[in-house]
């Protein structure tokens, strides 16, 4: 298991999330791409939208719903992902909140 420690802007820590490995590795991917060590809730909506535009883009389905079905049953990592990110967006300033990530 791995674990996103979630900063507000004042370097105070805010919340910390433990993600699965698989998770884990395809942040890291991300992040990894763009030379980045930390990040925030921008991103991980940022990983979502290229997930959701590369597999509609590549399949006859319009309805979101059955999009992120199929997504959820290609990549285990995906509805993790998600939940992430509502958790994220409960928290005050989600928006200017700073996310370190680590095993």
């Amino acid at each position: 298991m791995a674990q996103l420690t979630i900063f507000k802007p004042d370097n105070s820590c805010a919340k910390i999330i433990l993600i699965s490995d698989s998770l884990y590795n395809e942040i890291l991917t991300n992040l990894d791409a763009l030379e980045l060590d930390n990040f925030n809730l921008i991103f991980l909506k940022e990983i979502e939208e290229r997930v959701l535009s590369v597999i509609s883009s590549k399949i006859e389905i319009t309805n979101l719903e059955e999009i992120q079905g199929m997504i959820s049953d290609s990549f285990n990592w995906f509805n993790e992902l998600l939940e992430v990110i509502s958790n994220i967006e409960k928290l005050p300033l989600s928006e200017s909140l700073i996310i370190s990530i680590s095993e």
